[in-house]
């Protein structure tokens, strides 16, 4: 049997590529990275955040939870839920898709501004031993080319339409599977 625990501690690793393990860490925020300072209307701002938490589970919000609150240029105030993610590498080895973890995750927000203006965002943390506050910055909404997002149209609520009143028609394939 020990020969066993011998052989298994040289071949597995102690910890695997992208392998979610707990962590118990003092709560802070450490470093909020924008992916741009100037954002097209309806486009995508990504903070990426280093954090030190305490949690068992990363994906579960009453564990652990990083909100940003997001401030518009006409003053209204969102909450948008931040959120736990490993990036994936794809592969095809021997004719079979192969997802392999780039790395052992990162902490991300993402948000698209309706408005065209400056807006300003904090970040909140709270974990198990309590909450903080910081990580603040802003970025600049300029105007962009994308319709919108897709909502009950204001016309005719039968019908979905872009923010801009364009109409929107989903069509797409409704393949179903068949078992022989």
């Amino acid at each position: 049997m020990r020969f066993l625990a011998f052989l298994l501690s040289t071949i597995v690793p102690a910890q695997v590529s992208g392998e979610i393990a707990p962590a118990r860490n003092p709560l802070k925020l450490e470093a909020v990275a924008a992916s741009a300072s100037e954002v097209p209307r309806y486009g995508k701002l990504e903070l990426t955040v280093e954090l030190g938490a305490s949690y068992d589970n990363p994906y579960d919000p009453d564990d652990v939870r990083l909100d940003a609150l997001f401030t518009t240029p006409s003053g209204q105030e969102f909450t948008v839920p931040g959120f736990f993610i490993v990036e994936h590498r794809r592969e095809v080895r021997d004719g079979s898709e192969v997802m392999t973890p780039k790395d052992n995750g990162v902490w991300k927000v993402r948000f698209a501004p309706r408005q065209t203006g400056r807006y300003s965002y904090r970040l909140k943390l709270r974990d198990r031993t309590g909450e903080v506050v910081g990580g603040e910055g802003a970025f600049q909404a300029v105007a962009g080319r994308a319709p919108g997002f897709i909502c009950r149209s204001k016309a005719d609520p039968h019908y979905l339409a872009f923010d801009n009143g364009e109409g929107f028609f989903p069509i797409g394939h409704n393949l179903p599977i068949y078992h022989t």
